[in-house]
């Protein structure tokens, strides 16, 4: 369970990281 936790950590962090660019590639009008 410790590992499936480090996990969701992660994927959420890079969620988050990506979720920025996306919002960046959809402001550049």
């Amino acid at each position: 369970r410790t590992v499936e936790a480090h996990l969701a950590n992660a994927y959420a962090k890079l969620g988050i990281s990506s979720r920025a660019e996306l919002v960046r590639a959809l402001r550049t009008d």
